[in-house]
């Protein structure tokens, strides 16, 4: 019985090494814009002297908010030589997608919306058989270059008569944003407070 068990943990052992020996790394940025075509820049390095022919690259993108899952893709088939090797959008296309809620932009360098995601790679090949080289999971957050910008009345600005209209530059891109809405709140402000505290921690007056 002990032969046993020394013989189960040493193959166990063998085949943890096995699977570290090829990694991945995507180079998504942390945050900011994001195309979808972007998903695909990834670091793939090979520390052994095996070719593997037949390899895909598997995604799954979710919602890091809610743990939804928004989108599946699979890119063509390649090959990995031993070393590193820099792969994008267009060396494994085409890349099949699957959109499981709306709002993903289909096009090819569409933006993402604006959210926080992980995103989760698994990269398979052949050298004997099919099987999982390696895995990984990073997260991102999406924002748009500029939040939106009151522009009259002119922020912080003080006024003895209630304006009859609010105007404002939306955030940009505007193709960031599924359903883009605005809410205009008006809350007093007591003494020793600041604006920012004031709509946080007041019951305001006016929402719409």
């Amino acid at each position: 019985m002990k032969k046993l068990f020394f013989v189960l943990s040493f193959c166990t052992g063998v085949f943890f090494t096995s699977f570290a020996q090829v990694s991945l790394q995507p180079t998504i940025p942390a945050i900011g814009m994001v195309q979808k075509n972007q998903l695909w820049n990834v670091l793939l390095v090979n520390n052994t002297s095996n070719n593997y022919t037949d390899c895909r690259l598997s995604l799954v993108l979710t919602d890091r908010g809610t743990g939804q899952e928004l989108l599946t893709a699979t890119t063509s088939t390649f090959s990995i030589s031993p070393g590193a090797k820099q792969i994008n959008a267009n060396l494994v296309a085409p890349i099949q997608y699957n959109n499981l809620q709306t709002g993903i932009d289909n096009k090819f360098q569409g933006l993402l919306p604006v959210g926080s995601y992980t995103a989760c790679y698994v990269l398979s090949g052949i050298i004997q058989k099919e099987q999982n080289l390696a895995e990984e999971c990073v997260s991102f957050d999406v924002e748009p270059l500029s939040p939106p910008m009151l522009i009259f009345p002119a922020d912080s600005s003080i006024l003895e008569v209630a304006p009859s209209q609010f105007s404002w530059i939306p955030p940009t891109p505007d193709g960031m944003f599924n359903g883009l809405h605005y809410e205009v709140m008006i809350t007093p402000i007591n003494d020793g407070q600041k604006a920012a505290e004031a709509i946080q921690e007041n019951l305001p007056f006016y929402n719409d």
